[in-house]
């Protein structure tokens, strides 16, 4: 049977090993009193699901050895010295769905290169940060399955979990190829359903924000702009490619939500406005309100630019009754639209603007307060 051996450092320089099947699904190195750990044997560890290396005294670790492991499913690193720790070669671990880092020395984590499906046990004191990519992926109950805090007496802590949303074009270093491969890691997770939050997220975070209505797929974005460009190449790539989508999108009747009018009149993307401009009006010209009875359904509404103002100036929900009704016609009235409303049964949506059922799954996120 084939073996493979792990090193590992005693605080007083003294290297000593333990070896292990290389068909091993377990690899535990608890308490050694280990100073550093060279992992480098697990590169031909092919079933490894749970790596335990807790109770120790690591100070740095690098995790490079398990880049690509189709099959970890458990990383325990907890009560250890760790100061700063890299999660990226974590990033296309598949299956990993637990890592234990509470009682280290860490300051901050980013949580950006995890797997979507995984979580994280950190010391409460840890600031937790995360590319803006994943701003509007990650929801409230998202975040606190994924952000496990501990206090130092090891009961959880009763607060919600806070996450500080990096912005791209606000790194102190802005290497398109490393910036690329962070989106991309991200991206390649995602199902079509999470790209219009997706690409919100990513527009915002490259200083794009007010063309953050696209509804497309994220990495047609990413793909115009080659490893190879500059920051800012790369990001006049992509702005160019997300207007030329736009166009696209508002000529077939498209969503016009969260495009910022008064930033794009100020950009290359200023000959959009006046087809913007038709369309929001369109949208509410079309646009059917469904009845049932006294119950009046909001949901079409919801996804047009001059609905979503209104209805959320009157703090509406998904659904309201007829003397609301009521109300947010008169709304419409003063700005000049005659909003029709029908009764249905069954209740059926029609939807004025065509969107993707993503972009609808978005803004009724955003109307039940499913984000922080």
């Amino acid at each position: 049977m084939n073996e493979l051996t792990i090193n590992y450092w005693s605080p007083h320089g003294r290297q000593e090993e333990t070896k292990f099947r290389a068909d091993e699904r377990v690899v535990d190195l608890v308490m050694r009193a280990a100073l550093a750990v060279d992992l480098t044997g697990l590169r031909t560890c092919r079933r490894l699901e749970v790596l335990n290396l807790s109770h120790n005294m690591l100070e740095t670790l690098d995790l490079t050895p398990l880049e690509g492991c189709s099959t970890i499913q458990e990383l325990h690193l907890e009560d250890n010295h760790l100061t700063t720790i890299d999660l990226w070669p974590l990033a296309q671990c598949d299956l990993l769905r637990s890592v234990e880092l509470a009682a280290n020395r860490l300051t901050r984590l980013d949580l950006t290169p995890l797997p979507l499906q995984s979580s994280v046990a950190l010391d409460s004191s840890v600031v937790v940060a995360a590319d803006s990519i994943l701003k509007y992926i990650l929801r409230r109950d998202d975040i606190k399955r994924r952000v496990q805090l501990v206090r130092p007496d090891r009961a959880p802590w009763g607060a919600f979990p806070v996450v500080m949303w990096r912005k791209y074009d606000e790194l102190h270093e802005k290497d398109w190829p490393q910036i690329r491969r962070r989106i991309v890691a991200v991206i390649r997770q995602l199902h079509p359903r999470m790209w219009y939050a997706a690409q919100r997220g990513l527009l915002e975070g490259l200083g794009l924000g007010e063309l953050a209505g696209l509804d497309a797929d994220p990495m047609d974005l990413v793909s115009s702009a080659s490893e190879d460009l500059t920051f800012d190449d790369a990001v006049h790539m992509i702005e160019s490619r997300a207007i030329e989508l736009l166009d696209q999108q508002i000529q077939h009747h498209g969503p016009t939500l969260f495009l910022e009018t008064d930033v794009i009149k100020k950009t290359g993307a200023s000959l959009l406005l006046p087809r913007i401009i038709e369309a929001r009006k369109r949208e509410v010209s079309e646009a059917v309100v469904a009845r049932k009875g006294s119950k009046v359904f909001l949901r079409s509404l919801w996804v047009t630019h001059y609905g979503y103002q209104i209805l959320q100036a009157l703090g509406m929900g998904l659904r309201t009754d007829l003397e609301g009704l009521e109300r947010i016609q008169t709304c419409f009235a003063e700005i000049g639209f005659d909003l029709r409303s029908k009764e249905m049964s069954p209740v059926r949506q029609e939807y004025s603007v065509v969107c993707s059922t993503g972009m609808r799954r978005h803004v009724f996120d955003l109307v039940l307060r499913r984000y922080l």
